[in-house]
């Protein structure tokens, strides 16, 4: 009788922990990164050389190649 309601408990997190894991469409993921991206617009580039200028377009786009 123990075992089994060590079992219960033990399928019972299991559970628990799967529900919680959001998984997001790949959609969700493109409008994620794009808004994301939009925010930078307005913000200075730079690299190991120092300033290379301001980020004036940023978009996010699919089609039918992939990602861009």
């Amino acid at each position: 009788m123990k075992k089994l309601y060590v079992f219960l408990f033990s399928l019972f997190i299991a559970l628990i922990g799967i529900a919680q894991t959001p998984t997001l469409t790949k959609g969700e993921t493109i409008s994620y990164l794009d808004k994301k991206i939009k925010e930078s617009i307005g913000h200075a580039l730079t690299n190991s050389n120092g300033y290379i200028g301001k980020v004036v377009e940023a978009q996010v786009k699919e089609s039918a190649k992939g990602i861009s």
